[in-house]
């Protein structure tokens, strides 16, 4: 199932045409984060986890729950994993913002987000089998999701 999704997911941004990375150039959260942290480790951590964690949301929403908006949890997760390849090419390894560049980058982010998706998509299952329930009774599962919407309308500026 993971090779099916790496497969997926690579078409789906290959096929996708490279838009600027506005938001990259005066994003105070950015700002904020360099300086809370020693380097951008975290924040790149921080993206990979919330990636996988709403990309294994929409696929329980999907698969066990048949909820609707579904759809709408993996495309933020497509747009963190997007937000963090650009975020590393043109702030971490200072380089042009190229097609090339990004499917490569986006590629060798997939195997962490990968990860997190598992473990993520196992806790919604096993939740789902004990209670019918996804996240309702599981305050931690509760507070990712929050922190990860948060993260991402935050970055990408959704009202």
């Amino acid at each position: 199932m993971g090779k099916s999704i790496t497969t997926i997911l690579v078409m789906i941004i290959l096929a996708c045409p490279i838009q600027a990375a506005n938001n990259l150039e005066q994003d105070p959260i950015i700002e904020h984060l360099k300086l809370s942290m020693d380097d951008l480790d975290e924040f790149q951590y921080s993206l990979k986890r919330c990636a996988g964690l709403l990309l294994a949301s929409g696929t329980a929403m999907h698969k066990l729950s048949k909820e609707q908006g579904a759809q709408e949890f993996v495309d933020m997760g497509e747009d963190l994993m997007e937000f963090l390849a650009k975020f590393q090419i043109t702030k971490i390894l200072e380089k042009e913002l190229t097609q090339e560049t990004f499917s490569r980058v986006y590629r060798d982010n997939i195997k962490k987000v990968l990860e997190f998706n598992k473990l993520y998509y196992l806790r919604f299952q096993n939740n789902f089998k004990e209670r019918k329930l996804l996240i309702k009774q599981d305050s931690f599962l509760t507070e990712e999701v929050t922190f990860c919407i948060g993260i991402h309308d935050q970055l990408l500026r959704i009202n």
